[in-house]
């Protein structure tokens, strides 16, 4: 089955599935996207509950990048009148 953006393998720590893998998207992620690695904790949330994972694989999945703050983005794009 092809993936999909911003996936990745975890492997359930609780609930009824536990030990099993599956792929989870980031937007249901608890916590700061930055801080995930491979063997690192995460807490997912599906709905009103929440589950603990293991992350197994990051597949095709990069950290977000921290853009440049917006004065220095704007820099140079103004004349001054």
């Amino acid at each position: 089955m092809p993936r999909k953006a911003n996936e990745f393998a975890v492997k359930w720590l609780e609930s009824k599935d536990a030990g099993k893998i599956n792929r989870v998207n980031v937007k249901h992620i608890l916590g700061h996207c930055g801080e995930i690695a491979e063997g690192r904790e995460v807490v997912v949330k599906f709905n009103l509950r929440r589950y603990r994972c293991t992350v197994i694989d990051l597949l095709d999945w990069a950290p977000p990048k921290k853009n440049a703050p917006f004065a220095f983005q704007s820099k140079g794009k103004y004349k001054k009148r």
